[in-house]
């Protein structure tokens, strides 16, 4: 029988490429903040993000990547911001002290170099290991910990290892020429990958996607190439498989059958053959 996970998204203020907390069920005293790094000051005004923790600093095409830990946490990422050029996005993952010991985040932040160095996927700019002392029982703390961060980094559209396909598979639609790409998790989140290209051309039917698809062009989260197409820069969630569908082509669209797989497969297809084989794989 599968785990059930529960993961909370608060959208401040309301926009999908904006700063995100998230409150997952499996670590109920830890808090994820995503900080886009235009949004730096604003995230400074969330209450309680000074706590201890770890963090993840990544670029727009998720090639690139820094691990650090903090005591006071987002007021971390003010030195960075003006130290570090190639970062785009901070995902700060925080608990007050009694639960985030230095010692506990220094063994955190060498066990996440270590994985994501074995996935052979990023440019990782960290050269110091910290150093830190701790009890037998905390590492399986730390590997537990971790694995929840990469659950819901994934769950973000943030994956550490683009080979897990159980957490997220890659979707494409290339109707009208606009070739466009999404991450699907398990828990239905949808994600548009940067390069993506929108076609605004043609309305949405929905106003709030109009005013979305408008805002993001203005503050840079769209820009035209010089083929005259327009392509997303950062990566966009959605709630259901058709509203990304909708926000890249315009009008109305059935995402279920809209993205497909490299080969040809449809999402709907892909989930009723994922759940099938979950359901033979528990007999």
């Amino acid at each position: 029988m599968c785990e059930l996970k529960r993961l909370e998204i608060i959208y401040h203020p309301g926009q999908l490429d904006g700063l995100r907390t998230c409150n997952f069920s499996s670590i109920p005293y830890m808090t994820t903040h995503i900080i886009p790094r235009g949004l730096l000051s604003e995230a400074k005004k969330i209450t309680n993000i000074t706590q201890s923790g770890i963090y993840f600093l990544i670029n727009n095409n998720l090639s690139e990547i820094y691990v650090g830990q903090t005591q006071n946490g987002v007021e971390r990422l003010t030195d960075h911001n003006t130290k570090k050029e190639f970062w785009s996005t901070a995902i700060l993952f925080i608990a007050d002290n009694h639960y985030f010991n230095l010692d506990l985040i220094s063994g955190l932040e060498v066990y996440a170099i270590k994985k994501i160095k074995e996935t052979k996927l990023f440019t990782i700019h960290n050269n110091i290991l910290p150093k830190y002392r701790i009890k037998e029982y905390d590492m399986y703390n730390i590997k537990k910990i971790f694995s929840d961060i990469e659950f819901i980094m994934a769950a973000s559209g943030f994956t550490f290892n683009q080979k897990k396909e159980e957490i997220s598979s890659k979707y494409r639609t290339s109707r009208r020429g606009m070739v466009a790409f999404m991450n699907y998790n398990e828990l239905g989140i949808c994600t548009l990958l940067p390069g993506s290209v929108i076609d605004l051309s043609i309305n949405s039917k929905s106003n709030i996607q109009n005013e979305e698809r408008e805002r993001m062009l203005k503050s840079g989260g769209i820009k035209v190439n010089e083929e005259g197409k327009y392509i997303l820069q950062i990566a966009a969630e959605f709630a259901s498989p058709s509203g990304a569908a909708t926000f890249v082509l315009g009008g109305s669209a059935n995402g279920w059958i809209e993205w497909k797989t490299t080969d040809g497969k449809t999402l709907s297809e892909m989930i009723r053959k994922n759940k099938i084989n979950k359901k033979s794989n528990n007999r």
